[in-house]
């Protein structure tokens, strides 16, 4: 609370200044824009399908593959502790960022597996999966609940002699604000999907977030 005679007097966006001066300092430091937005610009202009068509063209699977990208739903340590596949990504249901990460990691027009803990979280998960329209995407839904974990152990290479780069996906400005170390580049989470490409392969990164 305060009153209009203080705000004119010290908010810095109230001061006496260009119309350019106003719009450069309202707009800077403003995150990127996901990947799936101008896809979802152009859904809302042609409509979407119902939940419940949504829910019937769901086709449950019973092994995983090995070829094509796998959301794993799950809380961040039973997919840590009972990994399912060295192609699962893992965007936990609650966080409360779990539609923007969906669209800033996967691609619209990418097809990929949901990995699901009990046939419960199906209407949820596939709710949010469909805020941004993203559930014709889906090829196949797994469910632990009729299959059960299975640890699967994953060797990881001696990193001793390998140039590790740290791959920063936090915002350029938070990035820039607080630095990490020289070996580090500055990836935003919202780009890292279209900049994967442009990353040597012949590098060992580990990304790092806030």
């Amino acid at each position: 609370m305060d009153t209009l005679a203080n705000q004119m007097r010290y908010n810095p966006m109230l001061q006496d200044m260009t119309k350019e001066a106003f719009v450069a300092e309202l707009t800077s430091d403003q995150p990127s824009i996901p990947v799936y937005f101008t896809h979802s610009v152009l859904l809302n202009k042609a409509g979407n399908s119902s939940v419940s068509d949504a829910k019937q063209a769901v086709t449950y699977i019973d092994t995983l593959p090995t070829d094509m990208i796998i959301l794993d739903t799950r809380a961040r340590q039973q997919a840590t502790n009972y990994p399912l596949s060295q192609h699962a990504i893992n965007i936990p249901h609650q966080n409360n960022n779990f539609v923007s990460m969906l669209g800033a990691i996967i691609m619209p027009k990418q097809s990929f597996i949901v990995v699901l803990e009990k046939h419960a979280d199906l209407n949820p998960v596939l709710h949010d999966i469909m805020s941004i329209g993203y559930e014709y995407m889906i090829a196949g839904v797994y469910i632990i609940e009729d299959h059960g974990v299975h640890e699967l152990v994953i060797h990881h290479k001696d990193l001793a002699d390998t140039d590790v780069v740290i791959v920063d996906v936090r915002s350029a400005a938070v990035s820039t604000a607080n630095p990490l170390t020289q070996n580090s580049i500055n990836i935003p989470i919202e780009q890292l999907a279209g900049a994967i490409t442009t990353l040597d392969k012949s590098v060992t990164y580990i990304p790092y977030c806030g």
